[in-house]
């Protein structure tokens, strides 16, 4: 089972915890799912239908108090979704409040969600439950470690309002990740040309990572305000998304890298794309929260009225063989969250390097151009020779979205993408590795491109691998079995299941029925699992153009190993 989403917070203002917690936990459950009747206390099961999947429900609650160990009041609810498909998702609410030896009462909240089953965990992207967003709602003065959850003023402007976020950001011993976006006049234009409100798009991102996060948003004063206290490498500007973790030291701009930057480009033209971006990142951060120093004893106090106090000595021995896993399951968590930074930061430089190309076959193409036309001058001397400036398309794309508008916008002679070929871009543009897809992506598109324009000025050494590996074109892609694909393999082409998955839109006059086996892609990344991007495409040859089938991730295409 893996945990995906985990929120612990403290609202010590709330005066009946264990009757705020129970009375939100049956609203939020009997909402959802209007079949089950919750009980004050007990079991009780039940059958609903979502999505046309059948879901076996089960829901738990439990109370009670110890005053000898300091708990004076506790409640755990659980619900349990068991659904046809195969996954089971369990969503747990504990609450408690703790006497400390001052007398000083702190009430907790702790909502874990876990999922098991036949689920790609890593294309899965932390949403905050409904339930946690009432909590907050009816909550008095949410904290974790001492940060405000639910601030009484997100919209901050002005320089001095900068500065006053940048102390939050830097301020030692801060745990709660901090959502910096900077509402400005040109993210909420470029957001306009897809039809968006900005602040919808920052508001998604708020409500996916309620409880484990504070989203905040700053104009360019207030950006500016924030860069003057923090440098920039720690700063956030045009439009741009900025998720702060902890230990932000301005003194130590080297590790700016590790909080996360997403560019307006990247995520504006979709309302989604920033949200499951920043949830797929917080998502393992929140799960390695460690659990209040009072924990132990409610979880020995819901256990044991669970079981009526029985078998005492077995459930100690349980109990302590579970909090020695509990410590090995947070070091891993900890290593991998470590890792995924890792390759986070791998992503990016990835990212950067494939920009620095692009731009360097901008310029040799540039000097091509100027070697023909100096060319020409050394053979006619007596004749004036001009250089025609073509407009030439951008040399870099941040997303596969963007890499399919710029070739709709300046290959359209030779490239058609029909709508239809377009499948979960989203899910690829939240990606960590997003701008590395992005470029990688608008590159297979130019080869593509370059190939038919060669093509139809009478290039004739082959097909597209040929061309890759023998034209000399910059442009070419690299033609070799990790990145390039002209056939399937024997077992794909002998299913028709499998035949099926590869049959795309195209032209009706290509094929009258509109669809078409395709085989040649672009294999746009090796890595990334099954979101790994790729790019089918079928070239008329009569034409002389290039015919994109399919644009999206690769666990829509199953094989032998899917």
């Amino acid at each position: 089972m893996s945990l995906i989403y985990r929120a612990i917070w403290q609202d010590n203002a709330i005066d009946d915890i264990r009757g705020f917690a129970a009375d939100r936990f049956i609203h939020w459950v009997s909402e959802k799912w209007p079949v089950i009747v919750v009980p004050t206390t007990g079991k009780a099961h039940g059958e609903g239908q979502q999505n046309g999947e059948r879901v076996d429900l089960e829901v738990h609650t439990i109370a009670g108090a110890d005053a000898e160990v300091g708990i004076t009041e506790a409640y755990r609810g659980d619900l349990i979704e068991t659904r046809s498909g195969g996954t089971r998702w369990h969503t747990t609410l504990r609450s408690w409040e703790a006497l400390e030896q001052d007398d000083t009462a702190n009430r907790w909240f702790w909502v874990d969600v876990e999922v098991v089953g036949d689920i790609d965990i890593a294309r899965l992207a932390v949403a905050a439950p409904k339930l946690v967003r009432e909590l907050l709602a009816g909550g008095r003065s949410p904290q974790v470690d001492g940060d405000a959850l639910v601030p009484d003023r997100t919209v901050m402007t002005g320089a001095a309002d900068g500065e006053l976020l940048a102390e939050l950001i830097s301020r030692p011993g801060r745990t709660l990740p901090i959502i910096v976006a900077n509402d400005s006049p040109a993210a909420r234009a470029k957001a306009a040309e897809s039809d968006l409100y900005y602040p919808k798009i920052v508001e998604a991102v708020r409500q996916r990572t309620f409880g484990i996060a504070t989203t905040y948003t700053v104009d360019n004063a207030a950006g500016d305000g924030l860069i003057d206290a923090l440098g920039r490498s720690y700063g956030v500007w045009d439009g741009a998304i900025r998720v702060y973790l902890a230990d932000v030291d301005p003194a130590e701009p080297g590790n700016a890298w590790r909080h996360r930057y997403y560019t307006s480009d990247r995520y504006t033209r979709s309302n989604f794309v920033a949200g499951q971006a920043i949830a797929r990142l917080l998502g393992p951060v929140s799960a390695v929260r460690r659990p209040p120093s009072s924990y132990p004893a409610v979880k020995r106090l819901l256990e044991d009225v669970d079981t009526g106090g029985s078998f005492d000595e077995l459930l100690q021995l349980a109990d302590d063989q579970l909090r020695e896993a509990d410590t090995t399951i947070t070091e891993l968590r900890e290593h991998v969250k470590q890792q995924d930074e890792f390759i986070d930061d791998l992503a990016i430089d990835l990212g950067a390097a494939l920009e620095e190309r692009a731009l360097a076959l901008r310029e040799i193409e540039d000097l091509r151009s100027h070697v023909v036309s100096l060319q020409g001058q050394l053979t006619a001397p007596d004749k004036f020779h001009t250089v025609v400036e073509e407009e030439q398309p951008p040399a870099t794309a941040v997303s596969v979205t963007e890499a399919v508008s710029l070739a709709r916008a300046y290959l359209a002679d030779r490239l058609v993408i029909p709508e239809e070929a377009l499948h979960d871009l989203d899910d690829l543009d939240a990606s960590p590795a997003a701008a590395a897809w992005g470029q990688t992506s608008w590159e297979g598109l130019l080869a593509l491109h370059a190939y038919a324009v060669d093509r139809a000025d009478g290039w004739d050494g082959g097909g597209f691998w040929e061309w890759c590996e023998n034209s000399k074109n910059p442009r070419a892609w690299r033609a070799t079995n990790k990145k390039l694909a002209m056939k399937e393999s024997e077992f794909v082409n002998n299913s028709p299941r499998l035949r099926r998955t590869r049959e795309f839109p195209i032209a009706t006059e290509i094929a009258p029925s509109g669809r078409i086996y395709m085989e040649p892609h672009l294999k746009i990344a090796t890595g990334g699992g099954n979101l790994a991007p790729r790019i089918y495409f079928h070239f008329d040859d009569k034409q002389c153009i290039i015919h994109v089938g399919f644009i999206g991730p690769h666990r829509l295409l199953p094989n032998t190993k899917t």
